[in-house]
């Protein structure tokens, strides 16, 4: 675990070492603007700087997703 301030850029560092000893790894952020900055911004430079061909996901809260029973109901209420 890193403990530094904000805006020091702890992911990469930490992103770059877990890539060359070969680990998985997982990035939990405070809030979901800095999620996107590390995965749009961030991520992509590491990515190509270390030559990465493996796979990565961003994953949010389920409140960010659609509730399908919730969507339905209201769309029939509308009808």
């Amino acid at each position: 675990m890193q403990k530094r301030g904000p805006g020091q850029g702890k992911p990469m560092p930490i992103l770059c070492l877990h890539y060359v000893l070969g680990k998985k790894t997982i990035i939990s952020t405070g809030s979901k603007a800095l999620q996107d900055q590390l995965y749009s911004r961030d991520l992509p430079t590491i990515i190509e700087a270390l030559d990465y061909d493996g796979t990565t996901a961003l994953l949010k809260g389920r409140s960010n997703y659609l509730c399908f029973r919730t969507f339905r109901s209201a769309n029939a209420q509308w009808r």
